[in-house]
Formats: C-alpha cells, sequence, structure tokens
C-alpha cells in the first residue's frame, strides 16, 4: 500500500479519482468539486485504484466525504486539518469510529444523512412569489440577498452551471433553491431559508422549479438531509423524492483546550 503524499492530488489525478469514484447519487458532490478542482483530496493508493480516498470540499472543509477502507482513510484523516465530522459509507462507520476513539481516547457521534432520487417529474407548487434566476439577475441579487442566506458573490460565480430558484418578499430574497453540485447524469439541490419566513411554502416551491429544471436538462435531481431534519425531509417528499441509501456522518470527538494548545494534529 503507498503511502499518502502529503500535498493534494493535482487537477489530472482529481479528474482520475473522480472517474474511479463514478457518478452516482452518493458521489455527486465530491465529483463535481473534483472536476473543477474546488477541493482538496487525498488517496491511498493511486486515484484510479485507491484504498482509501478523502475530498475536502473547499466550499465546507468541515464535513469532507471518505471512501475506501477505515484503516486507509484514518490514516489520511489523522493529517487532513480543519474538519469536524467525515462523511462514510454506513459499513466503514462502525470501523473508522473505533480507530478514531483508539487513538484520540474519546467517543464519536454517528448521524445518517440520507439521500433521494426524483424519477419521476417533480409536482408542481408555483407561488406568486417564487421564479427562477439567471445571468441577467446578478444585480438583483446583488442588492437584494440577505447575509443569512449567504453571498451574491457565490450566485454570480455558480450563475453559469447552476439552477437558481428564490422567494422575494419585502424587497428581499427570503429563501431560495439551487443546483449546488451537477456531474452531468445527477444534479444536487441545497434549499436556503430565512429564519423569519419559514413555513410559508417558499422553500418546496423553489427546489420545485429548480428539480423541474434540472430535469428538463437531463439531470437527475438529488436531495440529502440529515436524519433529524424533519422540515427537509417533508419537502423531498412532497416533491416526489424517492430515499435511495444513506451515508453516515462520524463526528470526532472534540478536543479539551488545554490539549489543543500542545496538539499538532487535527484542531
Amino acid at each position: 500500500m503507498n503511502d499518502r503524499a502529503h500535498d493534494s492530488l493535482a487537477p489530472e489525478q482529481m479528474n482520475t479519482l473522480a472517474d474511479a469514484l463514478g457518478d452516482s447519487p452518493m458521489t455527486v458532490i465530491s465529483c463535481h468539486y473534483l472536476r473543477r478542482g474546488q477541493c482538496k483530496a487525498w488517496t491511498i493508493g493511486p486515484p484510479e485504484a485507491f484504498h482509501a480516498a478523502v475530498v475536502q470540499w473547499d466550499e465546507l472543509p468541515l464535513e469532507p466525504e471518505g471512501f475506501g477502507e477505515p484503516e486507509a482513510m484514518w490514516g489520511i484523516l489523522r493529517d487532513v486539518t480543519g474538519w469536524d465530522c467525515v462523511d462514510v459509507d454506513p459499513g466503514s462507520a462502525g470501523p473508522l469510529t473505533a480507530l478514531i476513539e483508539r487513538d484520540m481516547g474519546r467517543p464519536c457521534k454517528l448521524y445518517g444523512d440520507l439521500h433521494h432520487v426524483l424519477h419521476r417529474p417533480a409536482r408542481e407548487f408555483p407561488h406568486p412569489d417564487v421564479r427562477l434566476f439567471g445571468p441577467e439577475d446578478i444585480e438583483v441579487v446583488n442588492r437584494a440577498l440577505p447575509a443569512e442566506l449567504g453571498s451574491p458573490a457565490k450566485f454570480a460565480a455558480n450563475v453559469a452551471w447552476a439552477v437558481f430558484a428564490g422567494a422575494v418578499a419585502d424587497g428581499r430574497i427570503v429563501a431560495y433553491a439551487y443546483t449546488s453540485a451537477r456531474t452531468g447524469g445527477y444534479a444536487n439541490i441545497g434549499v436556503e431559508t430565512c429564519e423569519a419566513f419559514r413555513n410559508r411554502g417558499y422553500c418546496t416551491a423553489a427546489a420545485s422549479l429548480v428539480a423541474r429544471a434540472a430535469q428538463q436538462a437531463g439531470d437527475v435531481p438529488v436531495w440529502s438531509a440529515g436524519e433529524t431534519n424533519a422540515a427537509s425531509l417533508r419537502v423531498a417528499e412532497k416533491l416526489g423524492f424517492e430515499r435511495i441509501g444513506q451515508k453516515t456522518y462520524v463526528i470526532k470527538p472534540k478536543i479539551a483546550r488545554s490539549e489543543a494548545n500542545g496538539h499538532k494534529g487535527n484542531p
């Protein structure tokens, strides 16, 4: 087994790793970031036939995805900084947890990450305040997107490939849905709603528009949500998504401040 290089994979190696992972509802986000070079990634073994791989997205470094053999995966994660939990296949979660607990001396927590796909036409939920946004709406987003929902720069950077639908109320964008990752076969849908505007149907209406647009482009919509995220799971059910599997977050034990002061590994 090859030792892991300390540097992240080069761009051409990231493409090779994406090919090895394969395009599926369970890999769509990592493959999206790998093909765009918007992540760090490491393998033990060559990318095309790895023993383990870890993909840490630039946009969400706290929650990398892990693939492959638990012991080799932990061999990578021990040296990776800036993560709080790792999303893995359920079969790997138990052995990986045992390895982390052995080395860190504290218990991990586990949390289910439920995955769904939409093969039937997305159900329609029209709403007068909700519409699709495109490149012509960049200035509108710059003026109307509150910090609570993210950065207008992210919309501008992604508008060329992402599908985005938003709800406008009181002159602000108060909810939106968008394709957070696309691979040409699958499109992962993410949603956000301002807390004061929840339970008004905005999220469902926006997600319906995005799912239908993704289907028209030939993508299979994908929806993932934490096992206790009842609101997100309700929206998926309304739209017609069907659960196809799950992954498991292995949540790393916290390190006491007195230990962290002299610790040279993970923060």
